[in-house]
């Protein structure tokens, strides 16, 4: 009877993820459906069974590497929270004991399943036998080490008590804090978890760029060989345990169409990153910086970089056309992997950030 009743769901929380506000809706359709959308943060993460996609934006496409390896575990870790699964064949339990959490003792089971992504321990309030939490060995954003939830306060839903609030932590450091806000159990439709379409090509909108922080990195010379310094940085992002939290961004300080040779080119590379006291390595050209909030106009392309460059101009003139100024140097995303991507595959963001400067003509 729980697994019919809670097999299928639509969640909305809010909370901080890494200091960062978000709103979320989440549909889940037992065992391995999950979408998360964060509305008007522009995010929706898809966990389909072994497919596993990302729209950014309006840009969709495939997971890294390294959250399709850990999107097995996301899913494992919901389902088991949901608690029926511990009844389905396959599925071992191993009472481990007494502990703390949080100033309360706890019960502690070990869940194994054969095929399962990782052990995982849960945790149940010794006084009111409720769920307090869980705890695996685990991988996020590219980091290894202790995943742990801990449920806060509980209400009821449906006839059922489930977490108020949470409380994510890798390695004892604080990730996110979530509230429940409304929800139900029951069928979800499932059209929610098709693969969305992707981008129209050449479309130009205008759209706000919210504060970020960077690692930054100028790399010198010819494009063709920028993919050395990206190199660099994703490796001082790795030995530094910083963590990426973003599309990787490229701003051409120096205008090609200014800079005859190649040689002299200038492009800042960017590597957006959760919140961190780490300062960078100057030294090294290694900075840590806080870009702020910005309006930027947006077009998306397909194709080589090389290609893909000329639509600038066109993106200059649309800008002036509809009464926006460019505040600084162009700018682009590139969502797929150029390491893995065909060069007519590669989908990319061209933008400038922007401030508007004359009122829209009006409306007929």
């Amino acid at each position: 009877m729980l697994k019919a009743k809670c097999a299928a769901a639509i969640m909305k929380t809010k909370g901080k993820f890494f200091g960062y506000d978000y709103e979320m809706t989440t549909h889940w359709q037992a065992p391995d459906k999950m979408v998360m959308d964060l509305g008007a943060g522009g995010m929706v993460m898809g966990y389909i069974g072994d497919q596993c996609w990302n729209r950014i934006n309006d840009v969709v496409v495939d997971c890294m590497a390294e959250e399709k390896r850990s999107a097995p575990q996301a899913l494992w870790s919901f389902y088991v929270m949901g608690l029926y699964v511990l009844k389905d064949p396959g599925v071992i339990l191993k009472y481990v004991g007494e502990k703390e959490l949080e100033g309360k003792k706890v019960e502690q089971v070990l869940v194994k399943a054969e095929g399962a992504p990782m052990d995982i321990t849960l945790s149940f309030d010794a006084k009111t036998g409720l769920i307090a939490g869980q705890h695996y060995d685990g991988t996020f954003m590219g980091q290894k080490g202790l995943m742990e939830i801990r449920v806060g306060d509980h209400r009821e839903l449906d006839g059922l008590m489930i977490a108020s609030t949470t409380t994510g932590l890798l390695s004892g450091k604080v990730t996110m804090n979530e509230t429940f806000v409304d929800g139900h159990f029951g069928k979800v439709d499932e059209s929610v978890f098709k693969r969305p379409p992707q981008a129209t090509l050449g479309e130009t909108k205008v759209r706000n760029m919210p504060a970020h922080t960077v690692l930054a990195v100028v790399h010198k010379g010819p494009y063709d060989s920028i993919g050395m310094t990206f190199g660099k940085a994703f490796g001082y992002v790795g030995q530094n345990n910083l963590m990426p939290f973003g599309i990787p961004m490229m701003v051409f300080l120096k205008d090609p169409g200014n800079t005859p040779d190649p040689a002299g080119y200038e492009t800042e590379i960017r590597i957006p990153l959760a919140p961190t006291e780490h300062a960078g390595a100057p030294e090294r050209g290694f900075t840590v910086k806080q870009i702020p909030a910005t309006d930027i106009i947006v077009r998306v392309e397909k194709g080589p970089y090389d290609k893909v460059g000329a639509a600038y101009g066109p993106l200059a003139a649309t800008a002036s056309a509809t009464g926006f100024e460019i505040l600084g140097p162009a700018m682009m995303s590139t969502f797929s992997n150029p390491m893995t991507t065909p060069p007519a595959e590669l989908i990319h963001e061209l933008f400038f950030p922007v401030v508007k400067t004359e009122p829209e003509p009006p409306s007929e």
